[in-house]
């Protein structure tokens, strides 16, 4: 394109007169498919008094006779009034100034047209009002062929000149030539026809804008590639603008702009200093005639770990057999990534828990630990990760007793099968590493209920436990039962721990009462007798 010519026109920026907006449409078939160029001429990079023919790209300018063949060239005027575009314009006339002018202006260009647009105006004239005549060909087999006029009002006087009517002209089917012609000669008739803000190829179709991913409310991370399109399939692009604000902010603040055209590409990768939250992604595409297409997304930026929270088992706690770890680990919008691990305390190795549950996890268990799978007794941290897809770590440790082994349940003293009574002393061991109490207990005499002799909390090693008064139970065959409990909470039951019991038989009342009637007489060689006769 030459230099002369101005892409990215098709900008109406008129000055503040009344104008008179003409269109002349004619709709008939579909658009010719040459590329859009969107070029926009207002004359004012050539001298008043220049010869203009062939000096812009795209379309070449002459000026024709009433009865048939050339007039003077068109060239560059300095009206002496206003013009859109200051200060030059285009004038048919070629000649000396103050005279009728009887050609008029063509404009052949060089590729079919859907839609051409200027600014009209007279040079001088003594009427207040002239109609100028707009005709505009399509070109085929070798010939223009007039395919529509259109008569357009355009005020001039002797003293004042004005290039302020808009005219547009389109037809879908396409044009190529375009004639500018105003009243008869003779009289005052105003002739001198001026034109300024020349604009063709003009892109009627909107710009491409597309934010493809990520897609609506998907999780953004710092630095995350943006991808979309920001082209115009049938025309070029001035550029296009991706922004970001809060639902709620007033302002968008600029992520990206370029002039580069893209499809289904990078658009840009964001670094946002922005704190976590939802944001509006605004991609807005504006081709070389200023049309503008827009696309919104509404996005999730992540910048931390929403929550973890390790619930159990607390910290210090005492466990075994499986253990469930539970709690919190939740990032919304996100996906990611858990890991539940455990490390003997003093060594420096950590090892995945055998259940671990997908991400993300509500007031549930995270995982499971069977630590009945040859883990030793002792300190134990465990470990609990949390990593959301844009690599936003939490992470939260405990410190557990694992003990998985039974306590201690002893009694010495009465022994197995021996006779009792009055006030009996009860020796014995009940003991445990993590002991939480121990309870000794008898039962008898026809019953099926514990009675509690003595219990604690405190360890005991062949030592006193407590005194049994056997002083007015029935003389008869009792158990002794002594339950040793543990701190370590089994397989997530709270109710369930290590537990060891140990029970020994004795009979209350004197090992001389044979016959097991209360008292020790002469009766009491009866059942000898009859043991010794065969009874």
């Amino acid at each position: 394109m030459s230099p002369h010519a101005s892409r990215g026109g098709c900008q109406r920026s008129w000055v503040p007169f009344a104008v008179l907006a003409v269109v002349v449409a004619v709709v008939l078939a579909p658009a010719p498919t040459a590329r859009a160029q969107c070029t926009t001429i207002d004359f004012n990079n050539l001298a008043p008094g220049t010869v203009v023919t062939n000096q812009y790209d795209g379309v070449t300018f002459s000026a024709r006779m009433p009865a048939g063949g050339a007039g003077p060239d068109p060239i560059i005027y300095n009206p002496n009034g206003s013009t859109t575009s200051e200060p030059y314009c285009l004038s048919a006339k070629g000649d000396a100034l103050g005279e009728f002018s009887e050609e008029y202006l063509r404009l052949d260009f060089a590729r079919d047209q859907t839609e051409v647009t200027f600014n009209l105006g007279v040079r001088v004239g003594c009427a207040d009002d002239d109609t100028v005549q707009v005709r505009y060909y399509e070109y085929s087999g070798g010939s223009y062929i007039l395919r529509g006029t259109q008569n357009v009002p355009v005020n001039g006087t002797l003293t004042t000149e004005r290039v302020l009517v808009f005219v547009r002209v389109t037809r879908a089917a396409g044009f190529r030539r375009v004639e500018i012609e105003g009243g008869p000669a003779g009289g005052c008739a105003a002739r001198f026809e001026l034109i300024d803000d020349l604009a063709f190829d003009i892109d009627l179709t909107a710009p491409v804008a597309e934010i493809s991913s990520p897609g609506g409310l998907g999780c953004v991370c710092y630095g995350d590639t943006i991808y979309g399109s920001a082209y115009d399939p049938d025309g070029g692009i001035q550029g296009w603008v991706l922004e970001r604000k809060a639902p709620d902010a007033a302002n968008w603040t600029l992520i990206t702009t370029s002039t580069t055209e893209i499809i289904d590409a990078a658009l840009s990768n964001w670094y946002p200093s922005a704190s976590q939250g939802f944001y509006i992604l605004r991609l807005t595409v504006t081709n070389e005639c200023e049309l503008e297409t827009t696309a919104t997304t509404v996005v999730w930026l992540n910048r931390v770990f929403d929550t973890l929270e390790f619930r159990s088992p607390a910290d210090g706690a005492v466990v075994g057999g499986t253990v469930c770890i539970d709690g919190t680990a939740w990032d919304q919008y996100c996906t990611g990534e858990l890991a539940v691990e455990y490390l003997r305390v003093g060594t420096g190795t950590w090892y995945p828990c055998d259940v671990v549950n997908p991400p993300w996890i509500a007031n549930d268990p995270l995982g499971s630990w069977n630590t009945r799978d040859g883990e030793k007794d002792g300190d134990y941290d465990i470990r609990v990760t949390a990593t959301d897809s844009c690599d936003n770590v939490a992470t939260a440790t405990h410190t557990v007793t694992l003990d998985n082994t039974l306590p201690v349940a002893l009694i010495t003293s009465p022994t197995d099968c021996t006779h009792v009574s009055g006030i009996v002393p009860v020796y014995g061991t009940a003991n445990d590493a993590n002991l939480a109490g121990w309870v000794l207990q008898y039962s008898g005499d026809g019953s099926h209920t514990w009675s509690t002799i003595a219990s604690g909390n405190t360890p005991k090693v062949n030592q006193f436990l407590g005194n049994w008064n056997t002083t007015g139970l029935d003389v008869c065959a009792y158990v002794l039962r002594l339950v040793v409990t543990d701190q370590a909470v089994l397989d997530c039951d709270g109710a369930l721990h290590n537990q060891k019991e140990f029970v020994l038989c004795v009979d209350v009342g004197s090992s001389c009462d044979v016959n097991g009637d209360g008292s020790v007489n002469g009766f009491d060689i009866d059942p000898f007798v009859e043991c010794l006769m065969g009874g």
